[in-house]
Formats: structure tokens, sequence, C-alpha cells
């Protein structure tokens, strides 16, 4: 298991240091049984993870047999995913969200698939992305949120890709990962996984388009394709500026602050002996004088500010915040 967990560890440093490179022999870590017994593990650990599929089988019947043979059957060539059973589960205001449910047996291959692409592309992904990733969340999300409001955000962009999980074209998923990735295998494995259909009411249809959601592999595919568009905002149309050098920072001092800030350390060093003090002063003025100027630098904005556009993402939701 060292082994395995050394492998992906290798993955995600090679991934770091060579965010370009294009890996193969994925597969050849995926079939692995040590691998499959993490993924199990991995698996078991999410909320209704023994949530029947079709088959009707629990993640708890998953035997180190049964995983044995599911590697062997990856190494044969033999393996086949199963249809998602499908259900529906009530939405905040009223609607219905579909959810796929995979047997168990592809649940476990699912995790190790996730395992991997995680370790590919977890280096890659960029900080504006915050769903589904580790040490990432709905908090990490609203942090950045309100780190923009408190930097003096003057608009915001709220929106949500229409049916992301649903709609994403199986094309498009396999297309971006042959950008990183260029073992073939891994890469079909993908697209049976995400082929293998639909069972509703016993009745079957087939996938043309769509990661299925409560498929363990689904949100990080879902992020390799989003990827492109977070990729897209931030290199292409600038958003997400990387932060300004300390001379570009003193470039944009606000004229009014600065003369403030100026006659407020004067004025101490008059009233603290510092400074000699004007034969015409009296320490009562200054010091009115003070507070008045206090008051009026507390309503100065320190810095100019900075015309820059923020972006945020968690899974398919985003939110575009402009400074002006």
């Amino acid at each position: 298991m060292r082994d395995v967990i050394s492998e992906l560890g290798h993955l995600q440093d090679l991934a770091r240091h060579d965010p370009a490179k294009r890996f193969d022999r994925l597969y050849r870590v995926l079939r692995h049984p040590l691998l499959l017994v993490l993924a199990k593990d991995r698996s078991a650990a999410n909320h209704g993870a023994q949530t029947p599929g079709v088959a009707g089988q629990r993640m708890s019947a998953s035997t180190t047999t049964a995983i044995t043979h599911r590697s062997e059957e990856l190494t044969t060539g033999t393996y086949q995913p199963q249809p998602v059973r499908r259900i529906y589960i009530p939405k905040k205001h009223g609607n219905l969200r579909p959810l796929g449910i995979p047997t168990s047996r592809d649940k476990i291959v699912q995790a190790g698939v996730a395992r991997i692409l995680e370790a590919r592309y977890e280096p890659l992904f960029r900080s504006s992305a915050h769903g589904f990733r580790p040490a990432r969340s709905t908090m990490t999300a609203l942090r950045a949120v309100s780190t923009a409001y408190r930097a003096g955000a003057t608009g915001i962009i709220a929106g949500d890709i229409t049916d992301c999980f649903g709609s994403l074209p199986h094309g498009v998923i396999r297309t971006c990962l042959r950008k990183r990735i260029r073992d073939e295998r891994f890469i079909d494995l993908i697209r049976k996984l995400l082929q293998a259909g639909v069972r509703e009411a016993g009745t079957y249809a087939p996938t043309y388009a769509g990661t299925p959601q409560g498929g363990i592999a689904s949100p990080i595919l879902a992020n390799i394709a989003l990827h492109e568009l977070d990729c897209w905002l931030e290199d292409q149309l600038g958003m997400n500026p990387p932060p300004l050098t300390a001379k570009a920072q003193h470039a944009r001092a606000n004229p009014d602050y600065v003369r403030l800030h100026k006659r407020i350390s004067r004025i101490r060093g008059y009233l603290n002996g510092t400074l000699p003090m004007p034969k015409s002063a009296l320490p009562e003025t200054l010091r009115q004088e003070l507070r008045d100027k206090l008051a009026r630098r507390r309503r100065q904005r320190r810095l100019l500010p900075r015309p820059a556009s923020y972006y945020t993402r968690y899974a398919d939701d985003v939110r575009h915040f402009t400074h002006r």
C-alpha cells in the first residue's frame, strides 16, 4: 500500500513541477489491487455509500476477493460498468434533482479514477476554484467572496452554469483529459463510465452527455472541464490579477490621505517634543487639529481604487467582482 501511495505522490510531484506534462501508464496504477482497496475505503466514507445501485449490492459486500476480481477484470480488459440507478431528491425551491447511483463495484473503480485524477490535476487547478477539492469547501469560497467585498468591490455578477453536470459533452471531457493524459486505456475507461447509461423504473436509457450527479468521479471530471474556463478568465480576460509590487502600491497612494498623514505626524511631533514647536502654535489648538485630521483620515482611502476583476468558482456556481 505504501508503494501505491508513493506512486500517487510521485504523480503529484511531477504534475507540480511540470504542469504541461502528459502522463501515461495511469491505467497500470488504477488496476493495482491496493489502489482499489484505497478506493473502496474512500468510497465507503462518502455519504450514501451503502445506497445500492441497479445490482442491489451494498458497499459492505465488496470483499477482498471481489476487489481482486475487479483488478483482474481491469487487467484483462473485461471490466464493463453497469448503468447507474436514477433517483430524484428534492431541491430547496421545490424542484427535483436527478441523482445517479452507481453499483458498488463501479463506485470503487470511480473512486480509483478520482484518486489518480486528483493527483494529476490538483497541482494544476487555480486557487479561484473551490468546489469538491481537498482542503477547500463552501467556507473557503465564502472567504474569497468576503475578501473581495472588504477590498471595495463595486459590482458583482453571480452565475450558475445550467445543468452543468448533466450536459457536459463527453467529447469535451475527453479532449480536456487528452491535453495532459496520453494513456488511452485510462481515458477509454472513463468514457465507459460516462456512457454506462441510466436505469430508471426498470427502463434503460443511454447517456450521451453529462457526468451523473452521485458518481464519485463526476466532481473532478467537471472540475477538469471547468478548469479551462478558469484559465480563460484569468489568462485571457485578466481576472484575479497578481498582487501589486511595492512600487506599484506606492504609486496608488491617495494624495489626500498622504497629506493628512504627513500633517498628523508633524502635529504629533510638535506635541511630544520630537519637533520644535512653532512660536505661534498653541498646544490646545494643535490637539484639536489633530482630532479633526484623524477623523478626516479615517474617511479617506489609503490607496486609490485599483480597476480589476476577480472571479470565484464553487463547482458550477461563479461570482465575478469588479473594483473601480
